[in-house]
């Protein structure tokens, strides 16, 4: 969301990170994700499509016509509910998910071409410089203040990093692409019971590899022995609706259920290099505000060494 990734412009600033020009990097990663935020949009509305989005009325990503703001105007969502992050989804909800992000790849693999691929996704490269620069900065903050928790394990992480390449794979289909929220956790999934409702802040929606979007939902908002006890079930799930939902096209899925389990083990390492960074901001956030601040932070330190953990052994199996 805009305002969490200020915020963590702003501590690392208060560090001695990027110090000289946090007010240039937070005015760009404003106007850049709410562009990005827009075209997504724009994107998913412009087709009759069951991806849970909300209704859009207007919005404009343009920050250069003061006549014109850049402002969405969406429906009322204020009935819906969010779970907390550390209560975590239900087996219902999760399924519920995966449900979605199956509908968010059929709308991407129904294109024509890959004009997509280009239109969505932040214009500015220095974007993917700051990120990483941050998630460092981050994998950095968590060894110093936890340093019997992290260590090795991060390093290997933050070594193994390379959007670049990624991005090739992506445009190169060595890496099948399809469309990825690129946010998904708890404050962006709105509720009516187990029944999913919206899915918002598409600020970071892009191509991405097919399980980016369930391991960050697995990862974030679920505790360590649920993810490990659902994500086989949960990847079978996804396959299993994705080929309904296209067969009601008259398409078959263009991949794999070897190659979604591939996908799971290659997405690993990048899953726990974001998960650095949402760890970072989240414990120096009013995310674990309340009586319970302690158990709170604890639990995203674990679920965080969970996932490091988790990819180191995938990297070493690559």
């Amino acid at each position: 969301m805009h305002d969490n990734e200020c915020t963590a412009y702003n501590w690392l600033s208060t560090k001695g990170i990027q110090s000289d020009t946090a007010a240039d990097t937070n005015t760009l990663v404003v106007t850049q994700m709410h562009d990005n935020e827009c075209r997504a949009y724009n994107w998913l509305s412009a087709k009759t499509s069951s991806v849970p989005h909300p209704r859009i009325y207007y919005c404009n990503g343009d920050f250069t016509n003061p006549k014109n703001p850049p402002v969405i105007i969406m429906e009322d969502l204020t009935q819906y509910q969010i779970v907390s992050l550390f209560t975590g989804f239900n087996r219902a909800q999760l399924f519920a998910i995966t449900d979605a992000i199956a509908t968010i790849h059929v709308r991407s693999i129904l294109e024509p071409d890959d004009k997509w691929m280009f239109d969505l996704g932040f214009k500015d490269p220095s974007m993917e410089t700051n990120f990483v620069n941050m998630i460092h900065a981050m994998g950095g903050m968590l060894k110093q203040i936890r340093p019997d928790m992290f260590g090795a394990n991060v390093d290997k992480i933050l070594e193994s990093m390379n959007p670049s390449l990624f991005q090739e794979k992506l445009m190169s289909k060595k890496i099948f692409p399809v469309l990825a929220h690129g946010d998904l956790w708890s404050t962006n999934l709105l509720w009516d019971g187990d029944k999913l409702m919206s899915i918002i802040d598409w600020q970071i929606a892009r191509a991405s590899s097919v399980t980016e979007d369930l391991l960050r939902v697995l990862v974030t908002c679920v505790p360590v022995d649920v993810r490990r006890a659902m994500t086989s079930e949960l990847l079978a799930h996804y396959y299993a609706k994705l080929t309904e939902l296209l067969a009601v096209e008259q398409r078959q899925v263009p991949f794999s259920f070897a190659d979604v389990e591939r996908s799971y083990r290659e997405t690993l390492p990048s899953t726990a290099a974001q998960t650095i960074f949402a760890a970072g901001m989240w414990i120096n956030s009013p995310v674990v505000d309340g009586p319970d601040k302690p158990q709170r932070v604890e639990e995203v330190l674990q679920r965080t060494k969970a996932i490091l953990d988790d990819a180191a052994v995938a990297l070493e199996e690559q």
